[in-house]
């Protein structure tokens, strides 16, 4: 073959070529179920059992015919259409960790010259937000890593943990690792893996061959080493992605329907999650000269970020992943579907039929599974996946012996603001002039819970404590949610074995779990009637009213400064000037090193 390449026609050959016309050209079907195939190796291997193999793994049910055309190629001739084509767009397929090369032909082909040096890959792209999921921006990256041929429309990878497409990639080039994607200002670095990838070197980054054999290879010292040190490589294993997700059959079914548990475990298995924490995307330098730049008219548009939330379960501990979404669900008591989907380990998104819903779940929290804090996070669709901050909650706190006159808007601000941030502060009178007051904060779980502080006013030393509403796990030794003292780091006793623990011995407890919220009864509709009943009992119920007596105030140390709570004292002094008290006067603050001074000439509205 290779000297009928090299020779010159002669004149007397030349005259007798042919002129073949189309009409004249073979007639058949045969070419659109046939395949070219290729073997992507430079090793030598059995080719009868790589034909018999090959063919098993495609499990067809009717025949397949198999001929030779040259040295590591073949025609694979599949009864129908239909079978060649499934083959062809389930790929890649390997035989021996090596890959099989496909093409389609249509007959026009020489042998010679056919190009079976591409192949087509499901890449996954990760870390980017959901917002930059759309067709066009999925086809600037298929382009940079290969030729973009298609994308998976399934809302799994569409507002799952990655976006998956469909590349044709040239296997004389390199692996393209990640790139940089340039939006609003912001470089967002993303990272590539690839589905059923096989053999390839950790050196150059190309298919078909393995370290020991690179022409790139010029460490002599790792020659007859078996194991490789993955660290030393700019590429390796984690370019491999897991198996793809299973889709359950009840995606087939009307998504519309009001089965939880049908949108619920629709699209994913917490089981087949990958770990990115095992991705060494920050020793990766990225190919930047590849990077793309988005505009705004590109993004995803779509309302269906107003109406999802991220949500964390906060805890160290392993759990049923499965019984915690469909627990969750049925707390909510929704009547319209949610739909999850799995975004890393221990990270979920829910998504909700209206924004209605997802604000009421969100505003109705805390909640939580098991003994365990369930965070909830609004999201934009801007936000990468591995950089949700998905560590602070909202509760409700209750204010203790907080005299009735001290009880404004913006002295339940400060008090918030001391706690953690503010959000609101419960407008009825039953927690205006009750035994407490009731307020909104936005807490930082990684820092321990606020017990109590002391509110300077009139020289005297007010003692107030806090109580939290739907308290779920927390640890009586460092104050911190989400475990128990056994497991917490700071524990530095070294006995072992007690079963009863003595409350006494720590400086928390359960006296800082609040008891269920009043129940409101139907007489505060009437709220003008003259009935002295009504306007007395028209909020509360002296059954469900709590005792601050309970409270260890006397045996435990208030919260004394923010940010050192056994050192310095930390209160809330309201001093009154001699003018008479008015709701039109603002609060003058100023502060000190040691403590907060909030110099008062008007305490809000004054509760009789």
């Amino acid at each position: 073959m290779e000297q009928w390449k090299n020779f010159k026609f002669s004149n007397q050959e030349l005259q007798k070529s042919l002129n073949i016309d189309e009409f004249e050209s073979y007639k058949d079907e045969l070419f659109h179920r046939t395949l070219a195939v290729k073997l992507w190796t430079n090793t030598t291997y059995n080719a009868k059992a790589f034909k018999q193999t090959t063919i098993q793994s495609w499990k067809l049910k009717n025949p397949v015919q198999v001929q030779d055309l040259n040295k590591n190629l073949y025609l694979f001739r599949f009864s129908t259409k239909n079978d060649a084509d499934n083959v062809f767009n389930n790929g890649p397929w390997c035989f021996d960790k090596s890959h099989i090369v496909l093409r389609k032909i249509t007959g026009e082909e020489q042998l010679e010259n056919f190009d079976m040096d591409k192949i087509l890959f499901w890449v996954r792209v990760y870390d980017l937000p959901l917002k930059l999921r759309s067709d066009s921006i999925a086809k600037k990256f298929g382009d940079v890593i290969g030729v973009y041929e298609g994308i998976d429309q399934r809302d799994v990878y569409r507002m799952g943990r990655f976006l998956r497409i469909r590349v044709l990639l040239d296997l004389n080039k390199p692996l393209v690792r990640g790139t940089l994607v340039c939006y609003q200002g912001r470089n967002i670095r993303v990272f590539f893996k690839y589905e059923k990838l096989q053999r390839f070197c950790f050196i150059c980054g190309r298919i078909g061959h393995q370290m020991k054999v690179c022409d790139e290879n010029v460490d002599e010292e790792n020659e007859g080493c078996e194991e490789v040190v993955e660290k030393e490589y700019s590429f390796g294993q984690w370019l491999r992605a897991s198996p793809p997700p299973k889709i359950n059959n009840e995606e087939k079914k009307d998504r519309s329907s009001s089965s939880c548990r049908k949108s619920l475990f629709a699209y994913t298995s917490s089981s087949e999650v990958e770990d990115l924490e095992t991705r060494k995307g920050e020793e990766v330098v990225m190919e930047q000269n590849k990077g793309l730049i988005v505009d705004e008219v590109e993004v995803y548009k779509d309302g269906l970020f107003c109406r999802t939330l991220a949500v964390k379960l906060w805890t160290n501990t392993s759990y049923n992943a499965k019984a915690f979404k469909q627990t969750t669900i049925q707390s909510w008591k929704l009547r319209n579907p949610v739909e999850v989907q799995d975004l890393n380990k221990n990270l979920y998104l829910f998504r909700f039929s209206t924004k209605k819903d997802a604000e009421n779940v969100l505003q109705n929290g805390p909640w939580s599974f098991d003994k365990n804090l369930i965070i909830l996070q609004k999201i934009t669709g801007e936000e990468q996946p591995a950089e949700f901050d998905m560590h602070k909650v909202s509760f409700w706190v209750r204010i203790y012996d907080l005299p009735l006159q001290l009880r404004s808007d913006s002295i339940a601000k400060k008090i918030g603001d001391f706690i953690g941030v503010h959000e609101e502060t419960y407008q009825r009178e039953i927690y205006r002039t009750g035994s407490f007051l009731r307020i909104r904060v936005l807490m930082d779980l990684k820092k321990p819970l606020m017990r109590g502080t002391v509110v300077c006013y009139q020289g005297r030393s007010l003692r107030v404590f806090f109580k939290y509403e739907r308290l779920p796990t927390f640890c009586f030794n460092c104050g911190r949610i989400g475990h128990q003292k056994k497991t917490c780091e700071y524990n530095e006793e070294e006995e072992e074995g007690f079963g009863e623990v003595e409350e006494k011995e720590y400086s928390f407890g359960p006296w800082l779990k609040a008891s269920p919220p009043p129940k409101t009864n139907y007489e505060e509709k009437d709220s003008n009637s003259s009935s002295c009943r009504k306007s007395l009992f028209a909020c509360t119920s002296s059954s469900i009213v709590e005792e601050s007596e309970p409270i260890k105030g006397k045996e435990v140390k208030v919260e004394q400064n923010k940010g050192n709570a056994k050192s310095k004292e930390q209160c809330l002094d309201f001093e009154e000037s001699g003018k008479k008290l008015n709701n039109k006067e603002v609060e003058n603050v100023a502060e000190s090193f040691e403590r907060v001074t909030l110099k008062k000439h008007d305490c809000g509205e004054v509760y009789p």
